[in-house]
């Protein structure tokens, strides 16, 4: 039931962002802003400090989403098309290798906010949104679960290890939360999209 699998997933997501800022009171939030799996994040009742950072082709977009829903964030930084491999070795040592650095982005301007918050930052990302609740190419597989869990646990996994490790702060997304993992992905049929579509 596309409604029903909807619901949990609103729910849960929300129940993961309030318990993160009730467990950090004190930090800023900073979201990676681009396709619908992130945006869906900035649309939960959040009470604590959100910074958003965008790059093209997304920033228009995610300009005119926070205007149209009135949502309210703290800074919106546009992230620099320009290639900045001031800390590209760093990149590369921090992901062990085993991730292309041209996905690890803005890390100067990240790193401009943490350090402005003295480390007291979560960086979030809406990683797999898109894996779970639209059609993509797992759903070309037979074993969906066998490609899903080497793209988000290996490609996306050290691509949130690359920033855990440069940054030394949480990296999340509430779509491999504990409840999400517990309550709706290891219950629900991935195929469904087929017949309900994103």
């Amino acid at each position: 039931n596309p409604k029903k699998i909807m619901e949990i997933g609103a729910r849960l997501m929300q129940e993961y962002i309030t318990e993160i800022e009730n467990y950090f009171p004190d930090y800023a939030h900073l979201l990676l802003l681009g396709g619908k799996d992130s945006l869906n994040i900035l649309l939960c009742n959040r009470k604590s400090k959100w910074i958003v950072l965008s790059g093209e082709p997304n920033t228009l977009n995610s300009k005119e989403f926070i205007e149209n829903n009135n949502l309210n964030i703290s800074e919106f930084i546009r992230g620099k098309p320009e290639v900045d491999n001031s800390f590209y070795e760093s990149e590369v040592i921090c992901s062990d290798c085993l991730f292309d650095p041209s996905h690890i982005r803005w890390i100067p301007q990240i790193k401009d906010v943490v350090d402005r918050h003295q480390g007291k930052v979560i960086l979030w990302m809406g990683t797999n949104g898109d894996g779970i609740f639209a059609k993509n190419n797992n759903h070309r597989d037979k074993n969906y679960f066998a490609v899903q869990d080497l793209h988000v646990g290996t490609a996306m996994g050290v691509w949130h290890q690359a920033y855990k490790n440069f940054f030394n702060i949480p990296v999340l997304s509430p779509y491999q939360s504990p409840g999400m993992i517990k309550e709706l992905i290891s219950k629900f049929n991935p195929y469904y999209v087929n017949k309900s579509g994103d």
